[in-house]
């Protein structure tokens, strides 16, 4: 389906693997506790575009990320620390948000962290980037698979739905208060649940994100 999409549009469509094995904190960039043989996510991505660029000879231009779920998470966490590299990016699913609070460091908030000295994040930047997030109206389930806790719930919320509800929020009154209009919008897939299979099948879900992708693109220098 992203392929598709990509060559509908035109761009190249690079989609790296992050296995379980070599990157298993990549949704949250690769913490040095929980570091794998494969380095951090965000220097293998960089690599990646990089190679790509060489071998397909294209200009270095910023590029539009995608992800679902655990993707979506290390999606948004590279967009805020990488805001530079990144024209636009869509959301699927995540489970949990990186929150744009300035007290609370990275990866979990928007202050620098120790942990990634290398690392500032610029959510100033990441508010100038158009943004999308997906999410199914029936994504309700709280599996093993979604990051859970007191503090999580109560300030994100116990669904996805409402967890992306909530950042989209929280994302726009920041803009706000810095006197910023932020180019992000939240769609919700009616009759759709968590799986990527499912939601890629939902003509309003494609829609949505070819039109996201397709404005993106009109805003590259």
């Amino acid at each position: 389906v992203l392929a598709a999409l990509s060559d509908a549009l035109g761009l190249v469509f690079v989609a790296p693997h992050f296995s379980r094995r070599r990157f298993p904190d990549y949704q949250r960039m690769g913490r040095p506790e929980r570091l794998g043989p494969g380095g951090r996510p965000d220097h293998m991505l960089l690599r990646i575009v990089h190679a790509v660029r060489t071998e397909l000879g294209l200009p270095a231009r910023p590029f539009l990320l995608v992800g679902h779920s655990g993707g979506a998470q290390f999606a948004l966490r590279f967009a805020l620390v990488h805001a530079a590299q990144v024209a636009g990016y869509a959301l699927s699913a995540p489970g949990s948000y990186c929150w744009p609070d300035g007290a609370r460091r990275f990866p979990h908030g928007a202050a620098p962290s120790r942990n990634f000295p290398d690392l500032r994040p610029d959510l100033a930047a990441l508010l100038q980037r158009p943004g999308l997030v997906l999410v199914g109206a029936r994504d309700v389930e709280r599996g093993d698979a979604l990051r859970q806790g007191e503090r999580i719930d109560a300030q994100q919320g116990r669904t996805r739905i409402e967890r992306a509800q909530r950042w989209v929020e929280a994302m726009q009154e920041h803009a706000a208060e810095q006197g910023m209009v932020t180019p992000l919008t939240l769609h919700t897939v009616i009759g759709c649940g968590h799986g990527f299979s499912e939601l890629a099948r939902a003509q309003a879900w494609r829609a949505a994100l070819r039109q996201h992708l397709a404005s993106s693109l009109t805003r590259l220098p």
